[in-house]
C-alpha cells in the first residue's frame, strides 16, 4: 500500500497539535469486461491484477478471468 506522510492538525481534549500522519494514496481506476466498459472504482493503485479479475469474479459478472491487462488507469478483463 503507498502510503503518503502529512502534515495535519490533531485535536484532543481541545488542545491542537501539529502532527504528521500516514494517508493512503488512492487513484480512479475503469474496469471493463470483454473491452465493454463496466465500472469506475476508487482504489490503492496495488495489485490492479488482482482487483480486476477479483471483482467481475465476486460481482458474479463472470466465473473466470483469462487474462487482465493493466495500461495505466484502466484495467481490462477478458474471459
Amino acid at each position: 500500500m503507498n502510503l503518503y506522510q502529512c502534515p495535519a492538525v490533531q485535536v484532543r481534549k481541545n488542545r491542537m497539535m501539529q502532527i504528521k500522519d500516514n494517508v493512503c494514496i488512492e487513484d480512479t481506476f475503469r474496469l471493463y469486461l470483454n473491452d465493454e466498459p463496466l465500472v469506475e472504482v476508487i482504489a490503492s493503485p496495488e495489485q490492479r491484477n488482482e482487483l480486476g479479475a477479483g471483482f467481475v469474479v465476486c460481482e458474479g459478472l463472470a466465473q473466470g478471468v483469462d487474462n487482465v491487462n493493466v495500461s495505466g488507469n484502466e484495467i481490462r478483463e477478458f474471459q
